[in-house]
């Protein structure tokens, strides 16, 4: 069967187990970078608000024989029941701005993958991403239950971006604290869970890390240091710090870049500038700056791997990011810095 048939056939099935008075609704979705999915929604008893669950991943799932029609509308039923979304979530609750401050949160997205998305939310941009708004309203079995927050919501409540961004830099490392974890106890961590060593990194970013002898950059006026200058002979016996950056609940980290001090405390400690690798929205990899990786690697390793191992909804960006611990800016590395280094 194709996707078509899928969906009649799974909207046919749940009309059946729910009875006609169940109004069934499968709309495309706009989500993150311009990714378009199919979601389902099933209102009974009048309700207003109820929550999208995403088909495409059940095709694919139906598609390598890993679920069966049966089990896929067992799994979608499942997941109503235990994810209706509470009372208080009614056009009322919406429109009380008092009483939502608290909820209010951001996240980073890649601006010119969103522009469509950016012409109907609040944003302020940051480098080449920017920074999205959305109401945390509860966490239950099955997940977060958040919304996006729109334009038009701005204007029922009579606020201005500015105030989303005073509540949410305050709101959001609070509710989502930032998680910094060495990748070399992250690997260990996994290999005593699984009891095996893995085979590949948990960021896709990890694979086929290596350093890069002929990748400097040509002057050091952005640092300070030559980042990605290195001496071959600790090349060789030493493996650079790499720390994985998110939030306790893994999801839409890599805002914890932007959070009141994180940046700050990690280059104090290790007493240089750092690098930051956007490896997806869910998380950032953070390098002190004299890395003996090779900056042309960095480069390419993010463009190819956001390619062919981030889904398109999950990726933030091919740049590399600089934190300046002199007066704690963030840039982006500029393009001119790759140069080859000179052979002598």
């Amino acid at each position: 069967m194709d996707y078509k048939e899928f969906l009649e056939t799974v909207t046919q099935n749940l009309h059946h187990a729910l009875g006609e008075s169940c109004r069934i609704d499968v709309c495309p979705l706009q989500k993150n970078n311009g990714v378009t999915l199919d979601g389902i929604r099933l209102y009974q008893n009048g309700q207003l608000f109820v929550p999208t669950i995403y088909l495409n991943a059940y095709f694919d799932a139906y598609k390598n024989h890993a679920m069966s029609i049966e089990e896929i509308l067992a799994d979608i039923l499942g997941l109503y029941e235990n994810a209706m979304p509470p009372s208080r979530l009614s056009p009322e609750f919406m429109s009380d701005f008092d009483s939502l401050k608290s909820r209010v949160m951001y996240r980073l997205i890649h601006t010119e993958s969103n522009q469509e998305l950016l012409k109907e939310v609040p944003s302020i941009r940051f480098l080449d991403l920017s920074v999205v708004f959305f109401l945390y309203i509860e966490e239950n079995a099955v997940g977060q239950l958040t919304t996006p927050i729109r334009k038009e919501h701005l204007r029922q409540w009579k606020i201005g971006v500015s105030d989303l961004w005073k509540l949410a830099r305050v709101n959001t490392p609070t509710a989502y604290p930032p998680v910094i974890q060495n990748m070399s106890d992250a690997l260990e961590d996994l290999s005593n869970l699984t009891g095996i060593e893995p085979i590949h990194a948990p960021s896709p970013y990890l694979h086929n890390l290596h350093a890069d002898s002929m990748d400097t950059i040509a002057s050091n006026e952005l640092t300070g240091t030559m980042i990605g200058e290195q001496d071959e002979t600790e090349c060789e016996t030493t493996t650079p710090p790499i720390y994985i950056l998110t939030n306790s609940s893994g999801l839409y980290g890599a805002g914890c870049m932007l959070y009141p001090t994180v940046l700050e405390d990690l280059s104090d400690r290790l007493n240089q500038d750092l690098l930051i690798l956007p490896s997806s929205i869910h998380e950032v990899l953070v390098l002190p700056a004299d890395t003996p990786i090779g900056l042309r690697e960095l480069q390419v390793m993010i463009t190819t791997i956001n390619q062919t191992e981030v889904l398109p909804e999950d990726r933030l960006s091919n740049q590399i990011y600089f934190y300046r611990r002199e007066d704690g800016m963030i840039d982006i590395l500029p393009e001119e810095i790759f140069v080859t280094a000179p052979t002598s």
